[in-house]
């Protein structure tokens, strides 16, 4: 009985205020639509810029060097799998700032 009561109140106080109710009911929805696509964005992005990279093929690994290439270090760093890219000492490397 007093649940069918609550219901009833509620109703009432729904109809007097429609306006109100309205609002906040499109506050409500709105700031959860954003959220929703706050959560959606990043994987978005991460797709996008997978696609951009693929199509357009950059490279993952740029060496620059101030004095050249001899053929030693050409043929050391082809046959390099992927593991020891992130073994590259410091002396091998160029950084540009």
């Amino acid at each position: 009985m007093k649940r069918n009561a609550y219901v009833k109140n509620q109703i009432r106080i729904i109809k007097k205020t429609k306006a109100r109710f309205l609002s906040i009911f499109c506050i409500v929805f709105l700031g959860a639509s954003f959220f929703a696509g706050l959560r959606q964005s990043p994987v978005i992005m991460k797709e996008s810029i997978h696609d951009y990279l693929q199509t357009y093929q950059w490279n993952d690994l740029n060496y620059i060097a101030t004095y050249g290439f001899n053929d030693s270090v050409i043929k050391s760093k082809i046959k390099m799998n992927s593991r020891q890219v992130k073994t590259i000492s410091k002396e091998e490397c160029s950084f540009i700032y």
